[in-house]
């Protein structure tokens, strides 16, 4: 048989009824999302919805309006002597 054991006075096994998330104290940040599973869902719906709309507003560069290799060598070489000729180096005064 096994002995009965006894917390000590002032602790028990539950946490205090005043940090319950469902009872809307405590849980951080994401209490109210645990508390409105609706409303989450509805509020990531939005955001999709939004992200869709805006997803083809985006700009875009035209097809065949990409640098080759050499283009972006040349104009970094550039940008590098600009800034030597200036008394700058590596963009410190």
């Amino acid at each position: 048989m096994m002995a009965d054991t006894k917390l000590p006075t002032g602790t028990s096994n539950t946490p205090p009824a005043n940090t319950n998330i469902l009872n809307g104290v405590g849980g951080g940040i994401s209490a109210p999302f645990i508390r409105y599973p609706i409303g989450t869902s509805l509020l990531m719906a939005g955001i999709l919805f939004v992200g869709l709309v805006a997803y083809p507003l985006l700009p875009v560069a035209p097809p065949g309006c990409w640098a080759t290799a050499e283009e972006l060598a040349t104009a970094n070489a550039a940008a590098a002597a600009t800034k030597m000729s200036n008394g700058f180096i590596l963009g410190l005064p």
